[in-house]
């Protein structure tokens, strides 16, 4: 969530050993851990991850003696380690920061546990520090309908604008990224049958081909879209603005509604999330709906059942 603000990053799921060459239990950490980064960068892992685990893994293998065997490393070294990163190193470890090595070192294990069939995963007792983060905004149905009238006001305006209130209502129904609305493409949007309307998601790079989706729209969008085309005419891009003209764009809406809350992509994620969680749409269904892997959806579903409750 962000959006891109809902996980650091994704945890590798572990390879079974039969899959590559065989890796003694005896095996220094060191060769492990190349071996495993190695495996990631032919899974097209992105950079942001890569760059996270190596840090944190090379962190674990200066610490050790040089040439420590995997089986030499126990859950009390870990716990040790980590107590070290903390208290000892010397060098300020936050909270968030401590999670996700921590994070890195149980990832890197449920890889080499089975790949070298070791007795037991080492990673798998130690504590994860437990950050408690706010939960996100969202818009409460009232505010929904208020937004709704404000876009309306903009759209009949002494200086008339209607991409507000598409963009609003697209983001309600589709709970689309920023970075995905800025690449929609007109090709994308099919409403050549108005009772069933729908966009497909797409990325141009190979890596984020998972996240593409196909979306259903609400049939009311159709009339509302034909009118923005009909008005501004793009030829390629649905949105052919920056990113900051469409996020102001968005905020018009909030500030012509007078929600006093900011009315951001964000915003409206979550909002999109706890509309469908409250009407009953299947959790693996609103999963795929906002193109989150199984991993980043664990913490996502519970932020969206606590803001369905009114949990803090």
């Amino acid at each position: 969530m962000a959006s891109d603000q809902l996980s650091l990053f994704e945890p590798a799921p572990p390879v079974p050993p039969r899959l590559g060459p065989a890796l003694k239990p005896s095996a220094p950490l060191d060769a492990a851990v190349a071996l495993w980064l190695d495996r990631l960068r032919q899974r097209d892992t992105s950079r942001h991850t890569l760059q996270a685990f190596t840090l944190d893994l090379n962190l674990l293998v200066s610490y050790l003696p040089p040439g420590t065997p995997l089986n030499r490393v126990t859950t009390a070294v870990l716990n040790n380690f980590l107590h070290w990163l903390k208290h000892e190193r010397g060098v300020p470890c936050s909270d968030k920061t401590y999670g996700r090595r921590v994070t890195s070192l149980k990832a890197f294990f449920r890889w080499a546990t089975p790949a070298a069939e070791l007795r037991a995963d080492p990673a798998d007792a130690i504590l994860q520090l437990s950050v408690r983060s706010p939960l996100p905004d969202m818009l409460t149905d009232e505010e929904v309908e208020k937004c709704l009238a404000g876009g309306e006001i903009l759209r009949h305006a002494e200086k008339p604008d209607l991409r507000p209130l598409v963009l609003f209502t697209l983001l309600l129904h589709t709970g689309m990224k920023k970075v995905e609305v800025a690449n929609l493409k007109r090709e994308h949007v099919d409403v050549t049958n108005p009772a069933q309307p729908f966009l497909y998601v797409r990325y141009p790079d190979k890596k984020d081909w998972p996240k593409e989706r196909k979306l259903t729209l609400p049939p009311e969008w159709v009339a509302l879209y034909r009118d923005y085309l009909a008005e501004y005419a793009p030829k390629d891009v649905v949105f052919p603005w920056s990113v900051r003209k469409l996020e102001y764009a968005l905020g018009d809406v909030g500030r012509a509604a007078g929600v006093g809350k900011s009315v951001s992509f964000d915003v409206m994620r979550w909002t999109c999330a706890v509309r469908d969680y409250k009407a009953q749409v299947e959790p693996e269904a609103i999963r795929r709906k906002l193109g989150l892997s199984p991993i980043q959806w664990r913490e996502t579903e519970s932020r969206i059942k606590k803001l369905a409750e009114g949990v803090e």
